[in-house]
């Protein structure tokens, strides 16, 4: 059995908010930590080039499990959101607005175009 998830995946540990090359890659796993029980939501924002103007994703489904704001967190578990980014250009910014201020964050993007044979 040959091990692809390597291949398939790309982990940036920087914060919320940081500029994310996306290209070749379709959808994002968000992990949260929060300080404190509470309620978030997710601001995707994107851009042709790394220092252009960031607009707002509207799209209701980026979401993959469902709607991204509302979304309860607790106090020093880590949780998951999953975003489709496949309407998003090359350049991503994914910050987490709501709740405490203190959440630590890390990205995961995954479903790369050209998978590895």
């Amino acid at each position: 059995m040959k091990r692809e998830l390597f291949e398939n995946v790309k982990v940036i540990p920087a914060g919320a908010g940081a500029v994310i090359e996306r290209t070749g890659f379709l959808s994002a796993v968000l992990g949260i930590n929060a300080p404190a029980d509470g309620k978030l939501e997710i601001r995707v924002e994107h851009s042709d080039t790394e220092d252009g103007e960031f607009v707002a994703l509207d799209d209701p489904f980026a979401g993959v499990t469902g709607e991204i704001k509302d979304i309860d967190v607790g106090a020093g578990t880590v949780t998951n959101i999953c975003i489709d980014l496949i309407g998003c250009k090359n350049y991503v910014k994914i910050s987490v607005e709501g709740g405490e201020t203190g959440a630590s964050c890390a990205v995961a993007l995954g479903d790369p175009v050209a998978a590895p044979v």
